[in-house]
């Protein structure tokens, strides 16, 4: 299986880019979400809910894909190992 990186801040997104396979998923969650704000062409997926609570939610990036809470279990259920990046 794939790893899942679960990312916490903008910093543990950069620390994990050198280091992630092309088949892992990135999930950017909680204070995470501000990671869209940085230039990457990483595919991302980010939490619907914090991006709105965080004042994101009208942000347009090609290269994030919003998801609910099903969605992040779906990721997780497809994925192992999980790593948390903070």
């Amino acid at each position: 299986m794939t790893s899942l990186h679960l990312i916490f801040s903008a910093k543990g997104l950069r620390s994990c880019l050198g280091i992630i396979q092309p088949e892992d998923a990135l999930l950017l969650i909680e204070d995470g979400v501000y990671a869209v704000l940085e230039d990457s062409a990483t595919r991302l997926h980010a939490i619907e809910d914090d991006l709105v609570a965080r004042g994101l939610q009208n942000l347009h990036a090609d290269n994030v894909q919003r998801i609910d809470y099903s969605g992040m279990v779906e990721l997780v259920a497809r994925h192992q190992p999980i790593v948390s990046w903070h």
